[in-house]
């Protein structure tokens, strides 16, 4: 009995630390260039670019824009299973709403690079166990400092800066 649990446990880890990391864009054990932007994405980042004083202001501002356009939920994430392989950049900006953390993590990477306030070296992909699956975020160099982001959770209230734990 003990064993078949141990068992089903092994294969639960394997299956979502391991294997999803295998096959889901973005989501691998080595980070992805930044995507080239579409030129509607481009405009973005150069509107938001022109609004900012510096690099907080610039992150803080896309951080906004982005949970407003697209945002994780708890029982969406197997429910809408398909769109966790979506690559096209262009394809998830013009359908905003549900998107899988690490797509919406890449955009927001994506969007960072293109602006002249970051490089790929400035973003730092990271992972938790949250509730019950391997959730991505991402970390942030401003002035020296890393920065937890986590534009995926817009059903809970995280503040710029701030990452989701354990339970939400």
């Amino acid at each position: 009995m003990i064993y078949g649990i141990i068992g089903i446990v092994l294969v639960y880890i394997l299956l979502v630390f391991v294997i999803s990391r295998l096959v889901l864009p973005f989501y691998g054990f080595r980070k992805a260039p930044p995507s080239p932007l579409p030129d509607a994405i481009k405009i973005k980042v150069e509107e938001l670019a022109a609004q900012s004083s510096d690099q907080l202001d610039f992150a803080r501002k896309l951080y906004a824009f982005i949970r407003s356009g697209w945002g994780a939920a708890r029982t969406k994430t197997i429910i809408n299973l398909p769109l966790a392989f979506r690559k096209n950049l262009t394809a998830i900006w013009n359908q905003p709403g549900y998107a899988h953390c690490h797509t919406i993590n890449h955009l927001y990477y994506s969007m960072l690079c293109a602006s002249r306030w970051f490089d790929p070296g400035d973003v730092r992909i990271r992972y938790s166990f949250f509730n019950g699956v391997a959730h991505q975020y991402l970390q942030i160099r401003i002035n020296g400092r890393w920065l937890d982001v986590d534009p995926s959770v817009t059903y809970l209230p995280l503040n710029f800066g701030e990452r989701v734990r354990w339970f939400g």
